[in-house]
């Protein structure tokens, strides 16, 4: 099943990378590449991850303090936020 970033997932997603990639040259690749292991962890199997919310899940990236919010729809994945661990929790309720 392949995955959909809405446009604020993305915008979240692109802050974050910038921000690694000032702090340390590379780092926001390496940021990108847990980012994109993680979207193939949930392509392979969606609903393997924890339900947060009726409908919503969350993948947890291995490396850096970000989950991947989501929601699995018939024809795929609709990736609804990158929060940050630290982030008021379900400030993306709005995007459901």
């Amino acid at each position: 099943m392949n995955c959909f970033l809405r446009t604020e997932a993305r915008a979240e997603l692109e802050a974050a990378a910038f921000h690694y990639e000032r702090l340390r040259e590379d780092l926001g690749d390496e940021f990108i590449d847990d980012f994109l292991l993680g979207i193939t962890e949930i392509e392979e199997s969606p609903n393997r991850w924890p339900e947060i919310r009726q409908g919503i899940r969350r993948f947890r990236l291995s490396r850096f303090p970000y989950a991947i919010v989501y929601r699995v729809l018939q024809t795929r994945v609709d990736i609804i936020a990158i929060a940050h661990q630290a982030s008021r929790e379900g400030y993306w309720l709005d995007r459901r």
